[in-house]
C-alpha cells in the first residue's frame, strides 16, 4: 500500500510539473507592449479617426496646429490614422504613424478635394 501512494504522489508532482510548465510558457504574440504614435501636422485639422486596442474614436474638433497622441498597444493589429484638414489655413496635411519610436507609415496631402479640403489616411499592420 505504501509503495501504491508514494507512486501516486509521484505521478501528481509530475502531472502537475508538466502542466506548469504548459501553462508557464508565454505566446510571443501577446507578449510585446507596442508604443505607437499617431501625429497629424497641418492647420485647420477638423476631424480625425484613429484606433487605439481594437476601439475605434473619432475627434471633431479644430486643431491649429496639429495634433500628437501616445499610447501603449498590447496586440499585434492594423493601426489607422485618418485626418481632413480645411484647405484655407493650411499648405498641406500629413499623418504620421510611429511604432516604438519608428515612422511606419506617412502620408501627406498637398492637393484638396472638392470641397477644399485635405485629407490623408495611413495605416500600418504590426507583424
Amino acid at each position: 500500500m505504501r509503495k501504491k501512494e508514494l507512486m501516486e504522489k509521484v505521478c501528481k508532482i509530475l502531472f502537475l510539473a508538466l502542466g506548469l510548465g504548459f501553462f508557464s510558457c508565454s505566446d510571443e504574440d501577446g507578449a510585446e507592449a507596442y508604443k505607437v504614435r499617431y501625429v497629424v501636422d497641418g492647420d485647420g485639422v477638423e476631424e480625425i479617426k484613429y484606433n487605439i486596442n481594437n476601439i475605434n474614436y473619432s475627434v471633431k474638433k479644430s486643431f491649429a496646429n496639429g495634433w500628437d497622441t501616445t499610447f501603449t498597444h498590447p496586440s499585434k493589429q492594423k493601426l489607422q490614422l485618418q485626418a481632413k484638414a480645411k484647405g484655407s489655413t493650411s499648405a498641406s496635411l500629413a499623418g504620421t504613424i510611429f511604432l516604438n519610436d519608428v515612422e511606419v507609415a506617412k502620408q501627406v496631402d498637398q492637393t484638396k478635394d472638392s470641397e477644399g479640403k485635405f485629407e490623408v489616411k495611413a495605416e500600418h499592420q504590426i507583424q
